[in-house]
């Protein structure tokens, strides 16, 4: 039994190439490389420890499945973009704008608006995140505008109601900025929330106060039409604003369902063609003040998982507008730790 039967002189019989032909060795070599190998190595340009590799990567024909443009961009570019961080001072607002990834030249959304129905999701959201913006330094008053027991069944007629009581107290009082918010009773009449601010942060005077009650008790018993007497005496309050948050997430709160005539409970109001539940009026004049810092987009990253930690918040990679409520001192604490003045 003189023949040599290792499996090296059985694969030279066969064709096979060896194991150093074969590139075991070659691999050998480049495990120890990543073991031992400096950290400048990684960073040297003019070297290559696997140019075939490198080589084979470039001739890998492309799925077309989960790269994007986006997701094989150069690093550089990657690096150097910008996201935009907006807050509002002494407020619970903050929102974070990654750059977009979309392809120029493609529309995406747009279209006819609908009509709008009723106090939507969406709309509580967006007037939740609005009224976030308001400084909570602001003084403000509370008012609430009802109907008497007669009251108009057209619902352009409520709209136009509440444009001349405005109208009036701008020429009253001059310009304030106004939230309003619509709702309807029990008995199916709508009244309007208001939340009037001042340019003073000064807590407002009883004799303030008892002046703005006459005013607003006769100015919406003569924009009704002078219904009632009745209606002149309890068709309005006037009071001040103690917790400025609590009354702001009060008037965002979500319509009462009232049975329908179906049988279904639907939310009050709905298919009457009111239009708009909530608006500002003059909206120029309302106490917000928004700073907008720019950083790179891996700080962006950084402060967006802190807040969503913060806030208790799943994960969610995909989205490049991120608006949530925290405090103004929570932002500027973690842009003053990144090395950026707010």
């Amino acid at each position: 039994m003189g023949d040599d039967t290792s499996p090296a002189r059985k694969n030279q019989t066969l064709g096979v190439p060896t194991l150093a032909e074969d590139g075991h060795e070659e691999r050998r070599e480049a495990s120890s490389f990543w073991t031992t190998a400096s950290p400048a190595a990684f960073h040297d340009d003019d070297k290559d420890p696997f140019p075939e590799k490198a080589d084979a990567e470039k001739k890998k024909p492309s799925s077309g499945f989960s790269q994007s443009k986006a997701l094989i961009l150069p690093q550089e570019e990657i690096t150097s973009r910008e996201a935009q961080i907006t807050y509002a001072e002494n407020a619970s607002f903050a929102e974070l704008k990654f750059p977009s990834r979309r392809r120029t030249g493609v529309r995406y959304g747009g279209g006819i608006r609908g009509k709008i129905e009723g106090f939507s999701h969406a709309a509580r959201r967006k007037m939740r995140y609005f009224t976030a913006k308001i400084s909570r330094q602001s003084k403000a008053l509370h008012v609430c505008l009802t109907y008497p027991e007669e009251y108009p069944k057209d619902p352009t007629l409520w709209k136009a109601h509440l444009g001349s009581f405005l109208k009036r107290l701008d020429r009253e009082y001059g310009k304030h900025a106004v939230i309003w918010r619509m709702e309807f009773q029990v008995r199916g009449a709508p009244h309007f929330h208001l939340l009037i601010f001042f340019s003073t942060f000064l807590p407002i005077s009883k004799s303030t106060l008892f002046e703005v009650r006459d005013f607003v008790a006769s100015a919406w018993f003569e924009v009704c039409g002078k219904i009632s007497e009745e209606h002149l005496e309890a068709g309005t309050s006037v009071e001040r604003v103690r917790s400025l948050v609590g009354l702001m997430k009060y008037m965002a709160k979500p319509e009462t369902l009232q049975e329908s005539q179906e049988g279904t409970e639907d939310p009050a109001g709905e298919g009457l063609g009111v239009g708009r539940r909530w608006g500002a009026w003059n909206r120029k004049l309302l106490p917000i003040d928004l700073e907008e810092v720019r950083v790179s987009e891996k700080d962006a990253f950084f402060v967006r998982r802190i807040l969503r930690k913060l806030k208790g918040m799943k994960p969610r990679g995909t989205v490049r507008t991120l608006r949530l409520f925290v405090c103004d001192a929570h932002v500027k604490r973690l842009l003053e730790f990144l090395g950026y003045s707010p």
